[in-house]
């Protein structure tokens, strides 16, 4: 989880969505390809959420690296995995 945004929020969030036995969680870059491949094989999930967007519009013309990465990059991986 990065740090953009307060990562406490996001555990919180994890900790309501943990009460559901068909809930799983995984962390990682969502850009990191290899890595959301072995996750989504290990789970073979039947539904996907993807939370992970990198908000901002000031920070992605300060760093557009992670906000590409993110929200591009990452959404386009997620989406080739539900696929």
């Amino acid at each position: 989880m990065t740090d953009y945004c307060d990562v406490s929020l996001k555990e919180a969030r994890h900790g309501i969505l943990k009460v559901y036995a068909n809930f799983t969680a995984s962390e990682a870059m969502l850009a990191d390809m290899n890595n959301l491949s072995v996750t989504a094989r290990a789970c073979e999930p039947g539904v996907i959420v993807h939370l992970a967007a990198q908000a901002g519009v000031r920070y992605s013309i300060e760093n557009p690296r992670p906000y590409i990465d993110s929200n591009i990059f990452g959404t386009f991986n997620v989406m080739e995995m539900a696929r």
